[in-house]
């Protein structure tokens, strides 16, 4: 049985400008602040060494801001994935995120499925986490964990 390949990579995070937001509905009030980093392309391997997953256009956006008077941080992952020639054998596994700060590890998120229908097309993801606004703070590079995944080839 054919089956994508665990494969990570890392994503640095630097203060930004708070411009482009508006897609995400941030509240952009004074002391809103951002880190952003981006990837141009990322695959994921069959086992067999062919492509069997291409991410494409993929942006972290980590934004404190305050919303009805409350503090509150949030990390945006956003990007477009291609199934390639092969399509999940069951709901797919997901990836996995870890935010890091240096050597620490402050955060491990995990998103049990991507928006991926259908093998042969590109599907743009939105995801979005809440995280503590302390790793917020601390945070300077997210790791991405694409996950080992049988999958079915058409």
């Amino acid at each position: 049985m054919p089956a994508l390949v665990a494969n990570s990579t890392t994503i640095d995070l630097a203060p930004a400008k708070t411009t482009g937001l508006n897609e995400l509905g941030v509240p952009l009030v004074e002391g809103t602040l951002v880190k952003k980093g981006k990837l141009g392309e990322f695959s994921q391997a069959l086992d067999d060494g062919r492509v069997g997953r291409m991410y494409q256009n993929v942006r972290a956006i980590a934004v404190r801001t305050i919303e009805g008077g409350a503090e509150s941080a949030k990390l945006f992952l956003l990007f477009e994935v291609f199934g390639d020639n092969n399509t999940p054998l069951a709901p797919n596994i997901g990836l996995s995120l870890r935010l890091w700060s240096g050597t620490d590890l402050l955060l491990e998120m995990r998103q049990p499925q991507i928006f991926l229908p259908y093998a042969c097309a590109w599907y743009d993801n939105r995801i979005v986490f809440d995280i503590p606004v302390c790793a917020f703070e601390r945070a300077d590079r997210l790791e991405l964990q694409l996950l080992d995944e049988p999958v079915r080839m058409v």
